[in-house]
């Protein structure tokens, strides 16, 4: 049956419930001359559908027009290459001939690549949620002819879907106008779902007292068992749990402390992690972290490594370095692209038609290629049970026992059990290499490219490996010199030839993010010049007149029914909330009043919903405590910055901004800061600067007194 595919923040508004329980109508003999158009389609997603018998069409003028002057419904189904109930869907359905031939005769019908289109997907999914309360992929929408929605789903059986359509023909042609009032409402409901009002109540000011409201709100959420926030399905949700590390360290809060430890440490422990191979799948469909849903995603991958990186620079934890260590060489041996610097967007979660093989085991197979005693410590390392830990007799390699526990019942010692098992976990996946591999979509997406180099810095500044600050900068590079359209702007894909898919808020405002860290770990101002560049894109192309917010697409691109606001975080920071922090950082360091201006009102707006719906405003929340417990900024200047910065990278200060460099600088906070021969470090706050000091210990010192 269908499970949800991502965690649903509260729905505002109202639920449209569209019940048709007419009777089904005949099969016309009549079939569409046109085939179906995904051959050519740079997509695997849309590839995996190019042999389907439903005449499919890639989303476009040419179906809407089509669908217009026929007077025909639309389907608009909507997925992604590495969705499991996508492939079952498909299978089930789309190959099936009688439901293509019907689907062909009175329907146009469209596939979408959510990852490619995600404006489409974001209006879609709306309508899904404001009709049924719930969402998920595959998505399946039946609209108008002009893409107003008046039927929206997830998951259809075949015989499901087949008497829907049959239902909806007959009331297309008995009751249109229904149809049409029922697709307005829901388009009304679509575009109502950006409005929000600038609040000016004195409760939302910021301060300190309401930053502890937000932080016990969320708390209350946690599941205290087995960590992460309370829910039938565990996703890791890193963007909440980076905002409660910010907090947690700006209010020194051992509580926050415990449930952040005790999450990662879960998050680890189960089959959500992969135990030999490392890197993370999307979640779990249990509330232990134990039994994933097998799919590895680029953005979950970049966002978690940055999220252990900073949980080991502010714990000391060595097992979480070892999590950012092991998630990166799964990256590089799994999503790196071999052709140019740049990363793919995921692996599927099936192989040989089957949801997870690639990573199951069964005793059999395990006496096949190990002795009896190397079985056994497999078994109590992996927690594997002679019947399967999962169903049918196959078992997910979860953490069990581990060498030192082991040791004791063993003739090894603990490092010799360690060392062994090593070797054994090595065996393991030499053995996995062999198998058939899940499919990889190849499609390098720049927002989660932005995000996986956002993972390498952060992991570079908890290890200083050359190596992991080398492969962000190739990346960044990559990004800025062949994803780049004629006229400034950025591509959402890359392709050889140029996409046809501009850039949306979250591709843009993602690579600013990543650019600001860059030039904070390089002193490179190139760094800052293009996220300057691309800042002032962004405003002069996305902005909204009405509101300080801006829209997930550009004025440029194509009008679809509504045009977007992205607000809440998800799985996925929110682009506004990026946009936010960015623009709050810029102002700081590059002196633009009117940025850190705008970044207050975006925050202003958001405020009164933030301190409702908890964790889906938790970046929102990040900015909040920056300006609520106030910031530093870090200047270091003079021929051993660099040295001196890395240094600096020990510490963890998540409310500090650093520039410097071993040159004079325009920059407004580092005027009158060179004194040539000297290495010199200014710790200020908030633009009021402390006296020069030579080393960091010392400027830790400074910053401490004024924490």
């Amino acid at each position: 049956m269908f499970r949800i595919e991502f965690p649903l923040p509260p729905v505002s508004g109202y639920f449209l419930f569209f019940l048709l329980f007419l009777a089904s109508c005949q099969i016309t003999s009549n079939q569409e001359s046109d085939k179906n158009q995904l051959a050519d389609a740079r997509s695997p997603y849309l590839q995996q559908h190019a042999n389907n018998p439903v005449h499919w069409h890639p989303w476009g003028e040419e179906a809407l027009q089509k669908a217009q002057r026929e007077n025909k419904p639309l389907i608009i189904s909507i997925g992604y290459a590495a969705c499991h109930w996508c492939h079952v869907m498909e299978h089930e359905t789309f190959e099936n001939d009688s439901i293509a031939a019907f689907m062909n005769e009175h329907f146009v019908s469209i596939k979408v690549d959510r990852e490619e289109r995600p404006d489409i997907d974001q209006i879609y999914m709306d309508a899904v949620q404001l009709m049924t309360g719930s969402g998920g992929w595959p998505l399946n929408a039946i609209a108008l002819p002009t893409g107003e929605p008046f039927f929206t789903g997830t998951y259809f059986t075949p015989e499901q879907w087949m008497k829907l359509l049959q239902q909806v023909e007959k009331m297309y042609d008995s009751d249109y106008e229904r149809i049409v009032e029922i697709a307005n409402k829901v388009t009304e409901g679509i575009t109502a779902s950006n409005a929000l009002e600038v609040s000016n109540d004195d409760s939302t000011a910021v301060n300190s007292e309401t930053l502890r409201l937000f932080v016990d709100g969320m708390l209350a959420n946690v599941d205290t068992v087995h960590g992460g926030f309370t829910s039938d399905q565990k996703f890791p949700l890193p963007v909440a749990w980076n905002f409660l590390l910010t907090a947690g360290t700006l209010l020194e809060d051992e509580s926050i402390k415990g449930a952040l430890n005790q999450t990662l440490s879960q998050m680890t422990s189960g089959g959500m992690y992969d135990q030999i191979g490392g890197g993370f799948s999307r979640y779990t469909v249990d509330t232990e972290w134990k039994v994933p849903h097998f799919e590895k995603m680029l953005y979950d991958n970049g966002q978690l490594v940055s999220l252990y990186a900073n949980a080991y620079r502010w714990t000391g934890n060595e097992e979480y370095l070892k999590v950012v260590n092991s998630t990166l060489q799964f990256v590089e041996r799994e999503l790196n692209s071999p052709e140019v610097p740049a990363f793919y967007s995921s692996i599927d979660a099936d192989s040989e038609g089957e949801e997870g093989l690639f990573y199951l085991w069964t005793m059999d197979s395990l006496d096949h290629y190990f002795s009896s005693a190397e079985v056994q410590w497999l078994q109590q390392h992996f927690a594997l049970e002679p019947d399967g830990n999962w169903e049918e007799g196959k078992n997910i390699l979860w953490r069990g026992a581990e060498p030192k526990r082991m040791a004791e019942s063993s003739p090894l010692s603990p490092t010799e059990m360690a060392d062994t098992l090593s070797v054994l976990k090595d065996h393991l996946m030499d053995i996995r290499a062999t198998r058939e591999r899940p499919r990889t979509d190849d499609k390098i997406l720049a927002a989660w490219n932005a995000l996986m180099s956002q993972g390498y810095i952060d992991a570079y500044k908890a290890t200083l490996n050359p190596d992991y600050l080398k492969q962000a900068k190739a990346n960044a590079d990559f990004v800025w010199e062949k994803m780049k359209h004629p006229d400034g702007g950025l591509y959402r894909s890359y392709e050889e030839d140029n996409s046809k898919i501009s850039g949306f808020l979250d591709d843009y405002a993602y690579w600013i993010q990543t650019y600001l860290s860059l030039y904070q770990v390089t002193f490179d101002e190139e760094y800052l010049d293009r996220a300057g560049e691309w800042t002032r894109y962004v405003l002069t192309h996305f902005s909204d007149d009405e509101s300080p917010l801006l829209y997930y697409t550009s004025a440029k691109d194509e009008a679809l029914i509504a045009r977007k606001v992205e607000i809440t975080d998800n799985v996925q920071p929110a682009s506004n909330s990026v946009m936010a922090h960015n623009l709050f950082v810029l102002g700081h360091l590059t002196g633009e009043k009117s940025w850190l201006d705008r970044s207050r009102e975006m925050l202003q707006v958001v405020l009164s919903d933030a301190a409702r719906i908890g964790q889906y405003y938790a970046h929102w929340y990040s900015l909040y405590a920056w300006m609520a417990e106030g910031h530093f900024e870090v200047a270091i200047v003079g021929p051993q910055a660099e040295e001196k910065l890395k240094e600096w990278h020990q510490y963890y200060y998540p409310n500090v901004l650093l520039l410097g460099g071993d040159e004079e600088s325009d920059l407004p906070l580092l005027r009158d800061k060179w004194q040539e021969g000297y290495t010199i470090i200014y710790v200020c706050k908030e633009k009021v600067c402390r006296l020069p000091v030579e080393s960091v210990p010392e400027a830790v010192e400074e910053l401490e007194s004024e924490w």
